[in-house]
């Protein structure tokens, strides 16, 4: 089991104009199962110096921070991704093997495996610069060389600002991915709803006193009830507010399921089991659950290279049968029981 344990710390950057005061957490991951923990709360609220006091970059005035195991290994992943110009790409990507007290965590075997599943074999072979590098090419390296080290806990500052929607759905996805195979405990901080319910188990949200900006508790459950009833007013304008991207599963009148992506765009849904691909009889044709949050389940289309977002609530719990069919009809994905 990991743990962080904050019991009623008080921290201030300057004299009266206090941050936290008397603010107690408790965060757990019991067993291998990963979990992502996103960190949320209004602008200002004090999210990134929880990073800060978690990483010992500061410390609280009062109160304890007691966490298990003992002395953890962080790993941190920054807004922006803090890549060495002097250095070639794949020093970039192998920095820890030469990082003194590091070295010892530095895992080959592992490294391989993360460069091919976060499609980085191209990109540290490459003789280009860093500064050549993609916003999101930056970012997955920057994954890379935080997990290569297995730390006990990933922190993760708004790493998705500044990359367009598809890199950055795209590199959740894989987190998510990772978070599960290698059963990380994750630490997320965000203020985007769509990357709190692609990625998130669990949210806590910082509440701070509306007339003394103090953050003093936090409000802290599953995504589902987040999602259900926020617990707070403002947590609530966040999560409740009407999402037209995603529109609830209806059933056509003809046996089919239906879910929209967007308004103008319908897209039948089915369901396989994780990590399985399945074919339809007739058409032969690959599917695969490629991420999962307690949200969103991500589909792909193998053969196509095609993915589809869909609500994982609303999915049949069962393997497809022989009586059930699974074909493409005018580029939608059609499900017949």
């Amino acid at each position: 089991m990991k743990s962080i344990n904050i019991k009623n710390i008080s921290f201030s950057y300057k004299k009266g104009a206090p941050v936290f005061q008397n603010f107690s957490l408790q965060m757990m991951q019991e067993g291998k199962t990963g979990k992502v923990t996103a960190i949320m709360g209004s602008s200002g609220s004090g999210k990134s110096t929880l990073m800060k006091l978690l990483l010992n970059i500061e410390k609280p005035l009062s109160g304890t921070i007691s966490m298990d195991p003992v002395n953890p290994v962080f790993s941190y992943v920054p807004q922006e991704a803090v890549l060495f110009e002097h250095l070639s790409i794949k020093n970039n990507a192998r920095y820890f093997q030469f990082a003194g007290a590091f070295k010892r965590r530095f895992n080959e075997s592992l490294y391989e495996e993360l460069v091919k599943s976060l499609g980085l074999e191209e990109v540290v072979n490459s003789k280009k610069s860093v500064l050549e590098l993609s916003g999101g090419q930056k970012q997955r390296l920057s994954l890379l060389r935080a997990l290569i080290i297995e730390p006990d806990f990933l922190l993760l500052d708004e790493p998705c600002n500044g990359l367009d929607a598809e890199v950055k759905r795209s590199f959740l996805n894989k987190l998510r991915e990772i978070t599960q195979r290698y059963g990380l405990s994750v630490l997320y901080i965000t203020h985007h709803k769509l990357e709190t319910q692609l990625i998130a188990d669990e949210v806590v949200y910082l509440v701070q006193d509306k007339k003394t900006h103090v953050v003093n508790h936090a409000a802290q459950g599953s995504i589902i009830e987040f999602m259900e009833r926020p617990p707070v007013l403002e947590a609530a304008y966040l999560f409740r507010f009407p999402d037209v991207k995603v529109l609830p599963v209806k059933p056509d009148g003809t046996g089919k399921m239906i879910i929209a992506n967007t308004d103008d765009e319908a897209t039948e849904y089915w369901l396989v089991e994780d990590h399985n691909i399945q074919y339809d009889v007739d058409n032969g044709f690959p599917f695969k659950v490629v991420s999962k949050s307690a949200i969103y389940t991500v589909i792909k289309n193998e053969s196509a290279g095609v993915e589809w977002l869909i609500p994982s609530s609303k999915l049949i719990n069962a393997k497809l049968e022989s009586s059930i069919s699974l074909h493409i009809d005018k580029d939608k994905l059609i499900y017949n029981k």
